[in-house]
Parts: structure tokens; C-alpha cells; sequence
């Protein structure tokens, strides 16, 4: 072996030799610039620009894929007690953790919702008792701080005096002084005075269970100019939309969409089958089209269990109408 030849080798043998000893370098650690993620929804052009926001009753069977179309989801309903405590036996654990799992994936906003039809018996005790107003509105906080939640939403059915109404508005000033995005549903009935609600975040217009064809496109529009009239902001109004049909003949008959769907399969310009009132595809677009055109925060609707879960979905046809309203 020529002498270069041995001296190369002499070299690469010292170099590996001391490459042994060497500890191997790792990789720098980036830190995760990803938090809550932004909701990139089938519903919304940008973030913010219009809400979609679906009400889940406990009864109902939990759905994760409605975070595709939703901005924000409430799970209804805890209520107060007459001790001025959160009762929330009604609410599930594992639906807690699947709105959790619904906000990971999706970026959706998360409420419960307090009171409602038949269960809103003690809000007249406690908003009028300043101690036991006091004492709610803490568990309300302590509740959301536990749960992860981005806000809270009312639904009084409904308060009758003057001294009801100012203990509610001191209510929700309260839970809305904490950070916690506030919203309360309302009815519109000629007579309520709108003005002491315009202070909370979101006002939730239950533009159905009028009489007779209950929840008409027109009526929508009369319900908003009722709030706009008011002197309340448009973008904290949210159009309610039904998910269910009344008999016209007789009120308290009621049928979900998807029994609808599934004993009449009326096509998608079709509101009224049997004398039965409901909200079919064309005008849950022409309603989601005109709240977003008149830059209303968005939508609402009740309830999403009474939906269908194919082509013929009323939330299918939101997220689209919002999609195709879009610059």
C-alpha cells in the first residue's frame, strides 16, 4: 500500500474514532403556535361574519358532525334552583365531553342554556333576591370556568313583572361581566319592551309558534323589524328557524322535520303537508340568505335532534345558503 494511501486511512479511522465519543445534536424543539383552532366551518366565508347557531336538547342523541355547520352549539337546558343554585342534573357527561371533542375539531362555540318551557318555575325567585341572584350567577361562572364553555344562554318563559325583568337584565349584566359571551332568547309578541335586553351579546329571536302557518318567511321579517324597531343592533339579532311543523288545525299537534321527511318526503319547496306548517329547504335558504344579506349575526335554530341526516338536512341547507351568500 503506497504511503498516501495510509495516511488517508490513518485519517478517516481518527475521524470516526472521535465522532464516537461526540454526543449526537438534537433537533431544535418549535414550540405549537396552535391553540383553539378557527373555525374553517361549511357554514362561514370568515371568521366571525355570521353565526350558525344550533340548540341540542337532552333528550336528543348527540351529533359531532353538526360542528361541520355550526359557529356555536347550546346544550339545553340546566335551570335555577329555588335555593338560587345551577341545576344541572339534565345535562350528560359524555355530551359535555363531545362538545369538547366538537370544539377541538371544529373551533365551535360552546353554551349550555338555563331555563326554557316548563323549566324556568324559579327564575322569578331568584332574579329577585339579591342574595340568591348572587349565588346563581357565581355556580353559572363556576360551571362555564369548569367546562370549558364560551358563554351562557336564557330562555325565561317567560318574566311578568317590571321588578322580574330588572332583577334578569342585573342577572345577565352579572354573568356577562365575567368574560362569558351572553345570550337570551325572546319572543315576539306586541307589547314586550325589548330596550332593557340590548345590553347582552346575543338576542335569539324565536320567530315561530305563531298561529296558524307558524313560522312564515314574512312573519321572519315582521319578528326583526319588531327588534330592529326597537332601536336593538342588528348584529346582535339571530333569526330563529324551526326544525319541526304545526298542525294548523290544532297547535299542539308537532312533528319533527325528520317525521315529516319520513312520512310525506315533500320536495324542497314544500312547506305545508296535511295541514302540518313547517320550514322546508327553500325557505330555511330564503330565510338564511335574508338574515345574512340584512347583516344580522346570524341564525338560529331549534332544535337540531328533529333534523334529517341526509340530503334532505334543514343544517345541510344552512351551511350551503351561507356558502352561496358569500362574496
Amino acid at each position: 500500500m503506497k504511503p498516501k494511501t495510509i495516511i488517508f486511512f490513518l485519517l478517516i479511522s481518527f475521524l470516526l474514532n472521535a465522532c464516537e465519543n461526540q454526543p449526537i445534536p438534537t433537533p431544535e424543539i418549535i414550540p405549537s403556535l396552535s391553540a383553539t383552532p378557527s373555525p374553517t366551518l361549511e357554514s362561514r366565508c370568515s371568521p366571525n361574519a355570521f353565526s350558525v347557531i344550533g340548540y341540542f336538547p337532552d333528550y336528543r342523541d348527540f351529533n359531532l358532525a353538526w360542528g361541520k355547520v355550526l359557529t356555536d352549539f347550546i346544550y339545553f337546558s340546566a335551570e335555577p334552583a329555588l335555593n338560587g343554585d345551577l341545576d344541572t342534573q339534565r345535562l350528560q357527561a359524555d355530551v359535555l365531553q363531545g362538545m369538547q371533542e366538537m370544539k377541538a375539531q371544529y373551533g365551535t362555540h360552546l353554551f349550555i342554556s338555563i331555563g326554557g318551557y316548563e323549566r324556568s318555575a324559579h327564575f322569578g325567585t331568584v332574579v329577585t333576591d339579591a342574595a340568591l341572584r348572587e349565588k346563581f350567577v357565581a355556580q353559572v361562572i363556576q360551571f362555564a370556568e369548569e367546562n370549558q364553555l364560551d358563554g351562557i344562554d336564557f330562555d325565561w318563559e317567560f318574566p311578568e313583572t317590571d321588578a322580574e325583568v330588572a332583577g334578569y337584565i342585573e342577572l345577565l349584566n352579572g354573568v356577562q361581566a365575567s368574560g362569558l359571551i351572553v345570550s337570551a332568547a325572546l319572543a315576539p309578541y306586541d307589547g314586550i319592551d325589548l330596550t332593557p335586553y340590548a345590553v347582552i351579546d346575543h338576542i335569539h329571536i324565536m320567530s315561530y309558534d305563531h298561529d296558524g302557518q307558524h313560522a312564515t318567511y314574512q312573519q321572519s321579517r315582521a319578528d326583526v323589524a319588531l327588534f330592529l324597531d326597537a332601536g336593538v343592533p342588528k348584529e346582535k339579532l339571530y333569526l330563529g328557524i324551526p326544525f319541526y311543523g304545526r298542525r294548523t288545525s290544532n297547535f299542539d299537534e308537532e312533528f319533527s322535520y325528520a317525521e315529516i321527511m319520513a312520512n310525506y318526503a315533500p320536495p324542497p319547496d314544500v312547506d305545508e303537508v296535511e295541514n302540518i306548517y313547517f320550514n322546508g329547504i327553500q325557505s330555511v335558504r330564503d330565510k338564511t340568505r335574508y338574515a345574512y344579506e340584512n347583516e344580522l349575526g346570524g341564525i338560529m335554530i331549534w332544535e337540531l335532534g328533529q333534523d334529517t341526516q341526509d340530503e334532505t338536512s334543514l343544517l345541510k341547507a344552512i351551511g350551503e345558503s351561507v356558502q352561496q351568500s358569500c362574496p
